[in-house]
């Protein structure tokens, strides 16, 4: 499934703007500051509003969730290759990771993984992180296709870890672990095994 965007309408923008203040919170201060309450006083409207778009908690963070890999998939796009094949492909997706800490991804990656952490102790966060992540991982896949890999769906779950480790490592972490050819030979190591 392809990222599309839709044309922004007051309804598509206030709930773009509710996932984005959720993303938000979620980096700041983990799932409990991920309140209907605190994202009306964060997006400064009146109290109530969120409820009206997202009912439940559950809505909420699936709201959220279902933006970051929106986002995701916007930039996994925006940096797939012309013409791809392994080392375009080794490309795309170390600029993938070294991108996550960037200041225009950084809250979304965190917030991913608050909700990662938070799904090992709450099942229905873990369903909404299992059923966001499908068009990511249907995107990835296909990348791994376009890139020549033998086994791209059996091995698209393997990538998806391999990225998750990497980014929280190299990213999130205070110290990133590898230094950036390391990185790169690492990705390209991993996507030959492919």
């Amino acid at each position: 499934m392809a990222y599309v965007k839709t044309p922004p309408t007051e309804a598509t923008d206030r709930r773009t703007a509710i996932a984005d203040a959720a993303i938000e919170l979620l980096a700041e201060g983990g799932t409990r500051a991920l309140t209907h309450r605190m994202v009306d006083k964060k997006l400064g409207i009146p109290e109530g509003s969120t409820s009206s778009y997202h009912r439940t908690r559950a809505e909420l963070t699936r709201a959220a969730a279902e933006r970051i890999v929106e986002g995701d998939l916007a930039t996994l796009d925006a940096l797939k290759p012309a013409r791809p094949g392994e080392a375009d492909m080794v490309e795309a997706f170390t600029a993938f990771v070294e991108g996550a800490g960037t200041p225009e991804r950084r809250s979304r990656t965190i917030a991913r993984y608050v909700l990662y952490s938070e799904s090992a102790n709450n099942p229905q966060v873990a369903q909404v992180i299992a059923e966001s992540r499908a068009p990511f991982v249907e995107a990835a896949a296909e990348l791994l296709r376009l890139g020549g890999a033998e086994r791209p769906d059996e091995s698209v779950r393997a990538l998806g870890a391999f990225l998750i480790g990497l980014i929280l490592t190299e990213e999130v972490m205070p110290v990133p672990m590898l230094a950036p050819d390391q990185l790169r030979e690492s990705i390209r190591r991993f996507l030959a095994s492919c």
